[in-house]
């Protein structure tokens, strides 16, 4: 369970993972400190309107932008 920015998302270490080392690999083995929300979902200070593509990136392979997210972001 992951806390981005206040939004939730739910999914697999598998999925995390699935595109190779990365952020997740370090939060998922522990070597990176993690804050956790009061659920225990691990908290990341970002924006979660551009983790949204991110996700779908580490599920499918494929890198889609939304038309109201800037790239650059």
């Amino acid at each position: 369970n992951l806390n981005i920015g206040g939004r939730r998302f739910t999914t697999t270490s598998g999925t995390l993972l699935a595109r190779g080392a990365n952020y997740f690999s370090g939060l998922l083995s522990g070597n990176y400190m993690a804050s956790v929300d009061e659920t225990g979902a691990f908290f990341l200070d970002r924006n979660g309107d551009y983790f949204v593509p991110i996700l779908d990136f580490l599920r499918t392979g494929k890198l889609r932008c939304p038309t109201d997210l800037s790239i650059d972001a």
